[in-house]
C-alpha cells in the first residue's frame, strides 16, 4: 500500500526559491512588453494629476498621482518607467500569496501552487502591465491578508498596530478596500476573533487607520464630496455594466481563469472548516456578494482572489497527499495552459491585426465593464491608441496663429482623456496646457482664462459651438482607426467666446 499520508511540511529555502523564479519570470514577462502599445488613457489621467499634487481628486484617492510625482522627479514617466511599479507590485502579489499559504500551514507544494496560480491569473497580468492604483492593490490586500493570519497564528495583538497602518495607505491607493475592510469586520463578528473587539489593540489600529485616510476624507468634504457625486451620476447614467449574479459570475470566471476559480471556492470551503482561519473564508462570501449586489465592475474583487488560492492550494495539498499529487499538478497545468490560450486579452502580445485575427478565430473577447462603443479593438486596448496622433493634429493648427493669438488661445478638453493628453504629449510642441471641466479638471480651473479663442477637443457639432462663439471653424480631425469610436471627432477652432469662464466654470462641471 502506498504511503498517502499528509505532507505539509514547513517551507524551505528550495519553496522560496521557485515562488521567487516565478515572480521573476513574470516581472520579466510584463516588463518586456511594456512599449507594444502606447499609453493607456488612464495612466496619463494619473500623470496629469502628478501634476496637481492634493490629498484627494474627484475619482480616486492620492497615492496614484503622489506615485506619478515622484517618477516625474526621479526615473521619468516614460512608458517603461511607470509600468515598471505595476509589475513589481505584482511580482510581489505572487511571493506574498505563498506566504499566505504558509501562514495558513502550507508545505512547499501549496506554496508553489499558490505562487502560480497568482502568476496566471489574467486579471492580475493585464492590471499589472499598466500604471494604475490597481495594480498596487494586489500586494497591499495580500499584506493585510498575512497580518491578519499572523495575528491569527501567533496571538500578538500589537499585530492589529501593523494592520491599521496598511490599511490607512491602502485607503488612499483605491476606495474599494473599505468594503474589505468590512467583510473581514463581518468575519471578526461572525467567529471567535470577535473576541479582539475588546482589545486595545485592535481599536488603536483601527484609529491609525482613520487618522492616516482622514486628510483625504477632509479633502473629499472640503470639496462637497465629488467622488460620491460621481458615484451617483455614474448609477445614473448607466454608464456601467451590472450583470445578473449569473452574468458576474460568468466574468469572474473569466479574469481568474475558471479551474483557478475552482480552487478559489475550495480555498473558501476550507477556510469555512477551519475555526482559526473562518473569519477569512467570510470575509471573502461578504465581500462577493456585496460587491455583486451593488453592480460593481467585474475587475473590483480582483485583490481578494489571490488569498483564496492560497487557501485552495493548501486544501489542495491536504487533499491529495502524496500519492494523488499527480492529479493535482494536472490541474494546474491545466490552468497554465488555459491562461496561455487566452493571454493576447490580458496581454497586448499581438499586433492589432493579430489581435483582431486571434478574436475572429477563438471567438473570445475581453469582458466588457462599460457601455461603450468598441471598434477593431477592446475598450482597455483601444485606449492605448490615438492621444499623440491627436495632440500632433492640433499643434499643427495651433503653431499656424499669429503668436498673439496663441496666447489667448485655450484648449478645452471635453473628457479627462482627451485633456492628459495634451498634459503630456503638449509641452514637446510647445501648447498650453488645456482645461476642461471633466472630473478632477473641473477642480484645476479655467487657470488666468477668461474669454479666449477656443480649440475644442470632443463630441460637440457647430451648432452647439456657434452659440457661444462669434465664429467655429473644422481645423483637423481626431481619428486613429484603432481608438475607440467615441474619440473620433472633429477638432474646431472657436473665436470670440461669448462667456467669462471665470464666472460661468460652474455651470461646465461634469463628473461621470
Amino acid at each position: 500500500m502506498p504511503d498517502c499520508t499528509n505532507e505539509t511540511t514547513p517551507s524551505t529555502s528550495s519553496a522560496r526559491t521557485a515562488v521567487l523564479a516565478i515572480a521573476f519570470v513574470t516581472v520579466g514577462v510584463l516588463l518586456t512588453i511594456v512599449g507594444r502599445y502606447g499609453y493607456f488613457r488612464d495612466e496619463l489621467y494619473y500623470l496629469a494629476c502628478g501634476k496637481h499634487p492634493a490629498w484627494g481628486y474627484v475619482d480616486q484617492p492620492p497615492l496614484i498621482a503622489w506615485i506619478a510625482w515622484l517618477l516625474a522627479h526621479t526615473i521619468g514617466q516614460s512608458l517603461f518607467a511607470i509600468r515598471l511599479l505595476p509589475a513589481l507590485a505584482i511580482g510581489l502579489a505572487i511571493y506574498l500569496t505563498s506566504r499566505v499559504a504558509q501562514e495558513l500551514d502550507a508545505g512547499r507544494f501549496a506554496m508553489i501552487v499558490a505562487a502560480i496560480l497568482m502568476a496566471i491569473m489574467p486579471l492580475a497580468l493585464g492590471i499589472g502591465h499598466l500604471f494604475t492604483m490597481n495594480a498596487f492593490d494586489y500586494p497591499l490586500w495580500l499584506a493585510l491578508a498575512w497580518i491578519t493570519l499572523r495575528i491569527a497564528n501567533t496571538g500578538n495583538p500589537r499585530l492589529w498596530i501593523a494592520f491599521g497602518a496598511l490599511a490607512g495607505l491602502t485607503i488612499l491607493n483605491k476606495y474599494d478596500v473599505l468594503f474589505y475592510l468590512a467583510a473581514v469586520l463581518a468575519g471578526i463578528v461572525l467567529t471567535p476573533w470577535r473576541r479582539w473587539l475588546a482589545n486595545r489593540w485592535f481599536w488603536c489600529g483601527a484609529a491609525l487607520a482613520v487618522f492616516i485616510a482622514l486628510p483625504n476624507f477632509l479633502w473629499q468634504q472640503s470639496h462637497s464630496f465629488p467622488f460620491l457625486e460621481l458615484m451617483s451620476n455614474i448609477r445614473r447614467n448607466g454608464r456601467d455594466i451590472s450583470p445578473p449574479p449569473l452574468g458576474f459570475l460568468g466574468q469572474q470566471l473569466q479574469i481568474v481563469n475558471p479551474l483557478s476559480f475552482l480552487v478559489a471556492l475550495a480555498g473558501t470551503v476550507w477556510l469555512l472548516l477551519r475555526s482559526r482561519f473562518r473569519a477569512i473564508g467570510i470575509a471573502f462570501l461578504v465581500f462577493y456578494f456585496l460587491l455583486e449586489s451593488l453592480g460593481a465592475k467585474n475587475y473590483y474583487l480582483g485583490p481578494i482572489y489571490p488569498m483564496m488560492f492560497a487557501a485552495g492550494a493548501v486544501a489542495i495539498e491536504h487533499i491529495t497527499a502524496r500519492c494523488a499529487r499527480w492529479a493535482a499538478i494536472t490541474f494546474v497545468g491545466l490552468s497554465v495552459a488555459l491562461t496561455l490560450v487566452t493571454v493576447p486579452l490580458s496581454l497586448p502580445i499581438l499586433s492589432p491585426d493579430h489581435f483582431e485575427t486571434y478574436t475572429h478565430i477563438t471567438h473570445l473577447e475581453q469582458p466588457k465593464f462599460e457601455h461603450q462603443l468598441q471598434g477593431p479593438l477592446p475598450q482597455i486596448y483601444a485606449d492605448m491608441f490615438g492621444w499623440p496622433e491627436m495632440v500632433q493634429t492640433a499643434a499643427n493648427f495651433f503653431h499656424t496663429l499669429p503668436p498673439e493669438q496663441q496666447q489667448n488661445t485655450a484648449i478645452w478638453a471635453e473628457n479627462y482623456g482627451v485633456g492628459s493628453a495634451f498634459y503630456f504629449f503638449g509641452p514637446q510642441y510647445g501648447l498650453p496646457d488645456p482645461i476642461g471641466a471633466h472630473q478632477s479638471f473641473y477642480l484645476w480651473g479655467p487657470r488666468d482664462y477668461h474669454s479666449p479663442d477656443l480649440m475644442v477637443l470632443g463630441a460637440y457639432d457647430d451648432a452647439g459651438l456657434l452659440r457661444i462663439c462669434d465664429s467655429v471653424q473644422v481645423v483637423g480631425q481626431s481619428d486613429h482607426p484603432l481608438s475607440r469610436p467615441s474619440e473620433h471627432f472633429d477638432i474646431y477652432y472657436c473665436r470670440g467666446l461669448h462667456i467669462d469662464l471665470q464666472t460661468d466654470w460652474p455651470k461646465h462641471k461634469h463628473f461621470d
